[in-house]
């Protein structure tokens, strides 16, 4: 017996020592054995264009917006242990250099991450990059050229949004539309009553077709909350802006304004107050964050819309706050760097929740590390698992495919990705009833055994290795461009539900504190509605009820239940509870 139980400890201790090696910590030579490799300047990255800047451009594909080539870029992440340059000393070396500002060098400083981006410009030649390169590299920051990621949308090929749908029997065909836009004036069947319990308070009566809501637990918990001190959370959202004009959207965004420095007319530098009430745009470098794709706006209603003159509902938590970000042109891609940005943004805003609905296919120490960052200062990070192009498996391989930042679920505590999932259509029954027929037995006993009231969205990427949860992603009602109602799917939306029901979580005061958003995945995990079919899909096998996972994080903070531990090998990055900086009745 002894000598299995030595078997077993040694076994155990090269598993934790195996894991520990691969999972990224400060204290583990900075996020993973994947960057140990000395860094090389390419020769030629992969997408450059010789015919329009050499090696020193991205081409981007033409669209009404945003059209024109993309400057490389340098993303340089610094060890925290480790002193970054000034911007001073890395000015310093370009002067020293043959790469002069003149030529259009740009240096951006991410603070909160301890990182810089710099864009060399269309001026200089490789021998200047290649200078710049080593010089960063030999202070001791990992080098890496910039990526483009795109969004979570269903296809590059399909539209975004469906045409906006006209329910009025809930029986009808699951294809049944119907054409034409739906203005705020026009949109879905109008909701009758409260459709729903007597405790539902009339600020969130919601529209019949918004199916999911019920079965949440949203309602229940928007009730509960009511009752209760909460803290508005803010969520960011990292995408194609937002379009903040849009009725249902206006009540979502609290003022914010910074001062800069900018030099006025005579050179001298004078103090100036920017208003980023809304977010801001780093695609276009400016603080106007309009949406001129949809993506982002939709997310933005699945999380928070509501319509006032009418009294309905939409999204899952009409309190949150949302900061746009824009990060994704209306050609659904966007660059590594500016997705950067993006994040030390929401930090820099005291974002509680960031959305990210998009994937990029390389694993970077940048992102990477970005993501283990906001985990230390408690930040909640919820990802989409991403969808499947026509013909592309959906089951994620982790052996010869990469999603990221889905995959990073493995490390960082504070991530939530998500998998869609959808009701299942009238045709599909059909077809189900007729695999019955002729069966031996019972036909009841038939439909009972084979009939599945919901289904894995049928485009979603899905896996243990890239989606904890599963959630709404099909005929989902929310904010359009067009100052409309529209119908949307995806996985996109599916984690811009799960960031609404999180903002709901994290909200209640209890005792003069509440739980670290960081936290939430620990509670949702605990209050799992498993479904079958996702069994092998999503790692926690389910979708969570908002309600009954809502008086967990009570009781916790009330003391009467305790927070469930993390495994002893897996890094504590983020405390438990805060003071909230802000309160509402």
């Amino acid at each position: 017996m002894l000598p299995f139980v030595s078997s077993l400890i040694a076994f155990l201790a090269l598993v934790v020592t195996r894991h520990m090696a691969a999972v990224p910590s400060k204290r583990n030579a900075e996020i993973g054995i994947l960057f140990n490799q000395p860094v090389t300047w390419p020769q030629r990255l992969p997408g450059y264009s010789d015919d329009t800047c050499g090696s020193a451009c991205i081409p981007r594909n033409r669209t009404n917006y945003n059209v024109g080539p993309r400057p490389i870029r340098f993303v340089i992440r610094f060890p925290i242990s480790m002193a970054a340059p000034s911007l001073l000393e890395i000015q310093s070396q370009l002067s020293s250099s043959s790469m002069q500002l003149s030529k259009g060098v740009d240096v951006v400083v991410l603070k909160n991450l301890n990182t810089y981006i710099i864009e060399p410009g269309l001026g200089n030649n490789d021998e200047d990059l290649k200078v710049l390169w080593d010089y960063l590299h030999q202070r001791g920051g990992v080098v890496e050229a910039d990526k483009v990621a795109t969004l979570s949308s269903p296809d590059s090929s399909a539209p975004l949004m469906a045409e906006p749908t006209q329910v009025n029997d809930q029986n009808a065909d699951d294809t049944s539309t119907t054409s034409g836009p739906a203005s705020m004036g026009q949109t879905t069947a109008e909701a009758e009553g409260n459709n729903g319990d007597d405790n539902e308070g009339r600020q969130y009566r919601f529209p019949p077709e918004q199916w999911y809501i019920d079965m949440l637990g949203v309602k229940q918990a928007l009730h509960k909350l009511s009752t209760m001190q909460t803290e508005p959370i803010k969520v960011c959202i990292v995408d194609t802006g937002v379009n903040y004009q849009h009725e249902a959207l206006k009540h979502a965004f609290d003022p914010y304004t910074v001062e800069s420095v900018v030099k006025d007319a005579r050179g001298n530098d004078t103090r100036a107050t920017v208003d980023e009430t809304y977010g801001v745009n780093f695609v276009n470098g400016t603080t106007d964050p309009m949406d001129h794709h949809g993506h982002g706006t939709n997310i933005a209603g699945v999380i928070a819309a509501k319509i006032d003159s009418r009294d309905l509902t939409y999204g899952v938590n009409p309190h949150a706050r949302i900061i746009a970000c824009k990060a994704f042109g209306d050609d659904r891609t966007g660059r590594l760097s500016d997705i950067l940005k993006c994040i030390d943004y929401c930090i820099t805003r005291k974002a509680h929740i960031q959305n990210h609905s998009w994937q990029i296919r390389e694993d970077t120490y940048a992102l990477r590390t970005a993501f283990v960052d906001a985990e230390e200062k408690g930040i909640l990070m919820v990802v989409s698992a991403g969808n499947a192009a026509h013909g592309e498996p959906k089951a994620y391989n982790n052996q010869t495919e990469g999603i990221y930042p889905a995959s990073y679920l493995s490390f960082a505590t504070n991530l939530l990705a998500v998998a869609g999932f959808q009701k299942t259509g009238d045709r599909i029954m059909q077809r189900v009833l007729r695999g019955c027929r002729g069966s031996t037995g019972n036909p009841d006993e038939c439909l009972v055994s084979k009939l599945q009231t919901y289904q894995m969205y049928d485009r979603s990427k899905y896996g243990p290795y890239i989606s904890l949860i599963i959630a709404p992603a099909k005929e989902i009602y929310t904010t359009g461009l067009l100052n409309d109602i529209v119908v949307a799917e995806g996985s996109s939306i599916a984690a811009g539900i799960m960031s609404g029901i999180s903002s709901l979580l994290i909200s209640p005061i209890v005792n003069g504190k509440r739980i670290k958003p960081c936290k939430a995945p620990l509670f949702i995990q605990q209050e799992i509605t498993t479904l079958n079919f996702a069994i092998r899909k999503a790692k926690w096998k389910g979708y969570t009820d908002a309600f009954k996972t809502l008086n967990a994080v009570i009781d916790h903070l009330n003391g009467v239940k305790k927070l469930p531990k993390l495994a002893p090998f897996v890094p504590q990055r983020c405390v438990e509870f805060e003071v909230p900086s802000t309160t509402e009745a």
